[in-house]
């Protein structure tokens, strides 16, 4: 069972193309991820827009929050790639989202 479960681990990461590590900057101009791509050990890097927002929902009493993450769509493979479960893929000139199923 635990090699089933590695097996399965190693599998997700390599199809998501998993980070081997993460750096959470407050501000960073996007012209300096090519600066930060010569750096000794790094392969690929990718840089991303995180932005956590409180929804006020009427006649719901209990605080939610959303976590909007951006994602490059011109990229062809992205670190940590998203897996879409159901729905439409992302694209076209529309603006349109995904909601993580948890």
């Amino acid at each position: 069972m635990s090699d089933n479960l590695n097996l399965s681990r190693n599998n997700f990461y390599k199809e998501q193309n998993f980070a081997h590590g993460f750096v959470e900057l407050l501000a960073m101009p996007e012209r300096n991820l090519e600066k930060l791509s010569q750096l000794q050990g790094i392969k690929e890097i990718n840089g991303r827009i995180v932005e956590e927002v409180r929804v006020n929902i009427p006649g719901f009493e209990e605080n939610v929050c959303l976590k909007l993450v951006s994602i490059e769509l011109s990229r062809e493979r992205r670190i940590n790639e998203p897996k879409l479960l159901q729905g439409e893929a992302l694209g076209g000139k529309d603006l349109s989202i995904w909601i993580d199923n948890q």
